[in-house]
């Protein structure tokens, strides 16, 4: 029969009684398998019904499920009439019919009702009470449900070999479809990998072996990952392309140290040739249309894991051994040692990298101009960053927004407002189009300048056309509102705030306490920090107590907010180990 699951999966229940289908109940389809007329439940053996004699192991009761009732007992017939010595029984006269009397003549006797089984004897087990050891028929009837159990065994043989492989086969290739799922969560793919190791040799395959290190470097188990690598080691599996996706997944983990070192075990393998040659294509490519070579991408991990470290000098090291390797860099790595120089603040080497990577086959992408304009950001050099955009409109590459956003933030780091208008409005008439970040850095270049009206202007444009304006677009309004002494508009959009289903940040209060100090109102930021103190802003956030600090001249300080302050610097001087 069928029953349902726990797991809302049917349970398929070849035993009839309860403490089979109870079981059943409990166990998932794909962890039974069928032997002998048997079915695994989870470490009960549910014997099948017999079809000769009815027997099942599961009725006696001791799982705590009453067995069945058993049929009820016929009267047996009434005994003839005693005959008289020397007569002759008078046959009875038949009723019915004399059709009915004619069939009943021909039909053969019915055979005679199974003797009852006594106290103690399973329900539905025939048998007659225990004879002598020389009685043959009684030897007969207690053999009768064993050969039947034996003949039902023979009529149902076990499944194959290859039934159960291809069972086993399916589960493979569903475990490693998870561990390549890029949405998979992290108890998935660790579930995946022991089902491996239980069930399919996993430690033997070193296909499976590269897969599963792969997916747990995607999910950041970078120690699990290490096991795995090990085991292959002492095994004498690991190849290049295992180990540099065990380098991967130090790259996510950001351990640069440890990926350096496989980086060298690597180059090693390689130059003795005790490892696979990786001319052919790795699986684990960074993408972007190109196909990363296995020693180029073990590279390229390596100087992740420091760039994630914050260790960009170690990365461009990295960079600087490819060529004493005797290997040719391509696009990837150039976009990665690019992306080095913007974390270290290196503009200029990031331009040297730019012009150096057109010589590759494939030419300067979006990301390596990205990149670079990212650097000129960080160094303040925003001329380079509005030249290399024009670059990139002169040779076709199309600028993303995320370029372009860039080129607007260098503007407003160097407090040239104009010119981040101005690619503003070049993506407005040429593309991309601008996203709410691109508003925000130019209303942020605006509020630099004191020019509130544009920045009120842009947030209206938000409003207006899209995209939706974002908590940061009210902090720079209110900002620049300050700059040019509208300190009421400052509070009024304050105060507006929760009917646009924003909630005041620590920013917002800084801006408007800000704004009430330029323009002389320093009653009135006492008030927005009373406020913001119950909120729950002002004794816990730097930025609401040096805005009050700036705001509201020494003299004129309530003790309360001196004492905010006194509470907030000695809390984090103790967290800190210092003295009060």
């Amino acid at each position: 029969g069928v029953g349902p699951s726990a797991g809302g999966l049917p349970a398929v229940l070849i035993c009839g009684c309860p403490r089979a289908m109870a079981s059943a109940a409990a166990v998932p389809v794909g962890l039974r398998w069928f032997r002998r007329c048997r079915l695994d439940l989870g470490g009960v053996a549910a014997s099948g019904l017999c079809p000769a004699s009815g027997f099942c192991r599961h009725s006696s009761g001791r799982s705590g499920v009453p067995p069945p009732p058993p049929p009820p007992r016929t009267s047996p017939p009434p005994p003839p009439p005693p005959v008289a010595l020397g007569t002759t029984p008078s046959p009875q006269k038949a009723e019915g019919s004399p059709e009915q009397q004619a069939v009943a003549s021909a039909a053969p006797p019915p055979p005679p009702p199974p003797p009852r089984a006594p106290p103690g004897f399973p329900f539905g087990q025939t048998s007659s009470p225990t004879p002598s050891s020389g009685s043959a028929s009684g030897s007969t009837a207690l053999r009768a449900p064993e050969r039947s159990r034996n003949r039902w065994q023979r009529e149902s043989p076990p499944p194959s070999q290859s039934s159960l492989a291809g069972g086993i086969a399916g589960r493979r290739r569903a475990w490693l479809q998870t561990l390549k799922d890029e949405e998979a969560l992290p108890e998935e793919v660790l579930m995946a990998v022991g089902d491996l190791k239980q069930h399919s040799k996993l430690m033997e395959n070193v296909q499976d072996l590269t897969v599963a290190i792969g997916g747990l470097g995607r999910q950041r188990l970078w120690k699990k990952a290490l096991e795995l690598l090990g085991h292959a080691r002492r095994a004498g599996l690991a190849d290049t392309i295992m180990q540099t996706a065990a380098l991967t997944a130090c790259e996510r983990g950001s351990q640069w140290e440890i990926a350096i070192a496989l980086l060298a075990d690597i180059l090693q393998l390689e130059a003795t040739g005790s490892s696979s040659s990786l001319s052919q294509k790795s699986a684990f490519g960074r993408g972007g249309g190109s196909e990363v070579a296995g020693e180029v991408r073990a590279f390229a991990a390596a100087m992740g894991a420091c760039i994630g470290a914050h260790r960009w000098t170690r990365a461009l090291d990295v960079f600087s051994g490819i060529r004493d390797a005797g290997l040719v860099p391509d696009i990837v790595i150039y976009n990665v040692a690019v992306h080095a120089c913007e974390t270290g603040h290196r503009w200029e080497q990031a331009l040297c990298l730019l012009v150096e990577s057109e010589g590759c086959p494939t030419p300067p992408t979006v990301v390596t101009y990205g990149g670079a304009i990212s650097a000129c950001r960080s160094a303040l050099r925003w001329d380079w960053a509005l030249i290399l955009l024009e670059i990139m409109r002169h040779r076709s590459v199309g600028p993303d927004v995320i370029a372009c956003s860039s080129a607007i933030s260098a503007c407003d780091k160097a407090h040239r407002w104009a010119r981040a208008l101005e690619v503003l409005s070049s993506m407005k008439a040429r593309g991309p189009e601008p996203n709410v970040i691109s508003f925000n850095s130019a209303m942020s270049a605006c509020e630099k300048g004191s020019q509130w009206h544009i920045a009120l202007q842009l947030l209206r444009e938000l409003e207006e056309r899209g995209p939706r304006p974002t908590l940061v677009s009210h902090d720079v309004a209110i900002s620049s509102f300050g700059k040019g002494s509208r300190w009421e508009s400052a509070l009024a959009l304050l105060a507006d705030l929760p009917s646009r289903r924003f909630r005041p940040s620590a920013s917002s209060y800084s801006a408007a306490i800000r704004a009430c100090g330029n323009a002389g109102c320093w009653e009135m930021s006492l008030v927005v920090f009373a406020e913001a103190d119950a909120r729950n802003h002002g004794g816990q956030t730097m930025s609401v107590l040096y805005a009050g600090l700036q705001a509201v001249p020494p003299e004129s300080r309530p003790p309360w907010m001196e004492a905010k302050v006194r509470a907030h610097f000695r809390h984090h001087q103790g967290r800190r180990g210092q003295p009060g």
